[in-house]
């Protein structure tokens, strides 16, 4: 902001930015000539990301659903193991798998022991 406020100063705002006050401005405004902020944003993700870490299914058993998501999607624990059967069948999946009844409409697959 330094240098913004330096090239404000001076008095006539109308008149072409020189290379060096391009230079003075991008020191603080990264994008402001020639970089590309998608890059910047992105490095900055990547720098300042958390790690991902594994949900746990307690922390999803207390979100209540919305009334919009009931009129789009409501599924029987009976109705989803049917049609999770019907899917592995078609594509040949033959493992062993678990589901857990997480809340409404909401399941946990794991593999069988």
């Amino acid at each position: 902001m330094d240098a913004v406020e330096v090239i404000l100063a001076s008095g006539d705002i109308t008149k072409p930015i020189t290379s060096s006050d391009r230079n003075a401005v991008e020191d603080c405004v990264w994008n402001f000539a020639s970089n590309d902020s998608i890059d910047r944003m992105v490095s900055l993700i990547q720098k300042y990301r958390k790690k991902p870490q594994a949900l746990q299914p307690e922390q999803l058993l207390h979100v209540n659903r919305d009334a919009r998501l009931d009129q789009k999607i409501k599924l029987s624990p009976e109705y989803f193991a049917d049609r999770l059967r019907l899917m592995m069948k078609v594509l040949d999946l033959r493992r062993p798998i678990d589901i857990d009844v997480l809340g409404d409409s909401l399941f946990q697959l794991t593999p069988a022991d």
